[in-house]
C-alpha cells in the first residue's frame, strides 16, 4: 500500500522575484510597498511576484494580490501581466484541489499568451494544464502537454528551463509504475536544477527520487533523499512544502514499525495541510493515519480516517487517492467480516485502477513519447540540412566572388589595352575585334550580375527577360560606338 505523498509536480516560474520582495521580506513590508506604488505595469509585476512568492504559505493574501493585479492589468491593457495574474490564481486553486477552477484560469492565461505570441508563457501554461491532468490521473493527456513544453524550450534553446517538464514526465511514469523511466527523468531534472542553482527545484527532485526509492523498498536511499529534501526546505523556510516531507518520514517510520513516531509525523503533516488548505495531502494524511490504526487493530478508527480520505479525494477528483482509500476500506471491511462493503469498495478501487492504467492508455503514452522523439530527430535533421545548405551557399558565394573579381580584373586589363591601342601600330580590323570582344564580355558580365534581379522581376518569362537584355544592349551600344570611333581616329593619325 502507498503511504507516501508519491511525487511532487513542478511549475515554471511565472516571473522572477524582484529584489524588492526577495529574501525574508514580510507581508507587512510588501503591503506597504504595494500601497505606495503607482498603478502602472511595475505594480502589476510586483503584485504577481508577491502572489507567486507567498502562494504556498499565505494563500489568502496571495489571492488578493493576484486579483488586484488582474484589475490593474485590465485597466492598463497589460496582457502579459494579466496572463501571469490569471495563471497565479489558477495555481492557488490547483493547490487547494479545485481542479475545475484551476483549469478555467489556466485556459484564460493560455489564450492571452497565444494572442500576444508569448512562447515562454505558452510553455508555462502547458505545464500547469498538464499538471491538472496529471493530478486527475489522465496520464496520456498530461504527457502530451509536458512534451509540448519540451518542444518549445528546445526550439528556443532554453535547456535551463526544461527541468520542470522533465520532473513532471518523471511523475507520469512514476504513477504508471515505470520506475526506470521515472528515475531517469527525475535525475535529468535534478542535473539542470544543480546547474541553475535552483535549491527549491532540487528539493522537489530529491523528494521525488526518495519517493521512488521508497516504492523500491530501498529505505536507506529513500531516507537519505528525504533528509536532503527537508534540509533544503528548512533552509528556505518553505513550511507549506514540509507537509509532504513529514508525511513521507512518517511512512518510513511506519515501515520500521515505530508507530508512535509515524503517528507524530502524520499528524504534523495533517496539521500543516489543514493550515494551508492542501486538500490533496490532507486526503493522503487521513489515509496514512487510517493505516496506522488498521495495523494496530483499531479498525473503527481506521474506517473513520479512510472515509475522510475518500471524501476529500472524491471532492477534488484525484483518481490515485480515490483508488488508495477505496482499496484500504475494502481490506478493513473484509477484516471486520463486512464482505458486502468490502466488495463495493473493491469494485471502486478496481474502477479507478482501470481508469488510470488500462492498456490503451499505456499504448497512447508510449506512442506520444515515440512521436516526440521522432519529431525531435526530424527537427535535428532539418537543422543539420539547413546548416549544410548555408555552408554550401557560403562556399558558392566565395567561389562566385572570386570569379567576378577575376572577370573584372580581366576587363580592366582589356580596357587598359584598348587605351594603348592608339599608340601602337596595329591593323584597324584587329582593333575593332578587340573593342567588340571587350564590350561583348562587359555585356555578358553585366547580365550575370543582374540575372537574379531580372529573374525576380520577370518571374522567368522569356519575353520580359529578352526586353531587359535589349535595354541593357541599347545602353552599352553607344559606348561601344564612342570608343570604336576614338580608337579608329587615333590609328588614322
Amino acid at each position: 500500500m502507498n503511504r507516501i505523498l508519491p511525487v511532487l509536480i513542478c511549475y515554471c516560474f511565472c516571473a522572477l522575484i524582484s529584489p524588492a520582495i526577495s529574501g525574508q521580506s514580510t507581508l507587512d513590508s510588501i503591503q506597504q510597498l504595494i500601497e505606495s506604488s503607482a498603478e502602472d505595469t511595475n505594480k502589476v509585476k510586483l503584485l504577481n511576484n508577491s502572489s507567486f512568492k507567498y502562494g504556498d504559505d499565505h494563500p489568502k493574501e496571495a489571492l488578493i494580490y493576484a486579483e488586484h493585479a488582474v484589475k490593474i492589468a485590465e485597466k492598463l491593457d497589460f496582457k502579459r501581466g494579466l496572463a501571469t495574474a490569471y495563471a497565479n490564481i489558477g495555481i492557488l486553486s490547483h493547490n487547494r484541489g479545485k481542479f475545475d477552477d484551476a483549469m478555467k484560469y489556466y485556459d484564460i492565461a493560455l489564450k492571452i499568451r497565444q494572442e500576444i505570441n508569448d512562447r515562454l508563457g505558452i510553455a508555462y501554461s502547458y505545464t500547469t494544464i498538464g499538471n491538472v491532468f496529471l493530478d486527475r490521473g489522465d496520464y496520456a493527456i498530461a504527457l502530451d502537454y509536458q512534451l509540448k513544453v519540451l518542444k518549445i524550450h528546445e526550439s528556443l534553446g532554453l535547456r535551463n528551463k526544461m527541468n520542470a517538464a522533465y520532473n513532471n514526465i518523471g511523475a507520469i511514469y512514476y504513477y504508471q509504475g515505470d520506475y526506470p523511466r521515472s528515475i531517469d527523468y527525475f535525475f535529468r531534472s535534478l542535473e539542470i536544477e544543480k546547474e541553475n542553482g535552483d535549491s527549491s527545484g532540487m528539493a522537489t527532485s530529491y523528494h521525488n527520487i526518495a519517493s521512488l526509492y521508497y516504492e523500491l523498498e530501498n529505505y536507506y536511499e529513500a531516507s537519505k533523499n528525504f533528509e536532503e529534501t527537508i534540509r533544503i526546505k528548512e533552509s528556505l523556510n518553505e513550511r507549506s512544502s514540509l507537509v509532504g516531507s513529514y508525511l513521507n518520514l512518517g511512512a518510513l517510520y511506519l515501515e520500521m514499525k515505530n508507530y508512535g513516531l509515524a503517528l507524530g509525523y502524520y499528524n504534523k503533516s495533517l496539521s500543516l495541510s489543514v493550515e494551508f488548505d492542501d486538500r490533496e495531502t490532507m486526503s493522503m494524511a487521513y489515509s496514512n493515519l487510517g493505516e496506522v490504526h488498521q495495523i494496530r487493530g483499531e479498525l473503527r478508527e481506521a474506517v473513520d480516517f479512510f472515509n475522510k480520505s475518500l471524501a476529500i479525494a472524491q471532492e477534488i477528483g484525484t483518481k490515485y487517492s480515490i483508488q488508495n482509500a477505496a482499496k484500504n476500506l475494502s481490506i478493513v471491511f473484509a477484516e471486520m467480516g463486512n464482505y458486502k462493503d468490502a466488495h463495493e469498495y473493491h469494485q471502486l478501487s478496481t474502477l479507478m485502477t482501470d481508469s488510470m492504467f488500462n492498456e490503451d492508455k499505456s499504448k497512447e503514452i508510449g506512442k506520444l513519447e515515440a512521436n516526440y522523439e521522432m519529431e525531435k530527430q526530424i527537427e535535428q535533421e532539418k537543422r543539420l540540412a539547413k546548416e549544410q545548405e548555408s555552408l554550401l551557399a557560403e562556399a558558392q558565394s566565395r567561389r562566385d566572388n572570386l570569379q567576378y573579381s577575376g572577370i573584372l580584373i580581366f576587363l580592366v586589363v582589356l580596357g587598359a589595352t584598348l587605351s594603348a591601342v592608339g599608340k601602337l601600330a596595329i591593323p584597324v580590323k584587329l582593333a575593332e575585334g578587340l573593342i567588340f570582344f571587350t564590350f561583348l564580355l562587359f555585356f555578358e558580365f553585366t547580365l550575370v550580375l543582374l540575372d537574379p534581379y531580372i529573374e525576380q522581376y520577370s518571374s522567368g518569362a522569356p519575353a520580359i527577360k529578352l526586353a531587359f537584355n535589349a535595354v541593357l544592349a541599347g545602353m552599352i551600344f553607344p559606348l561601344h560606338s564612342f570608343f570604336e570611333e576614338k580608337i579608329k581616329a587615333r590609328l588614322a593619325q
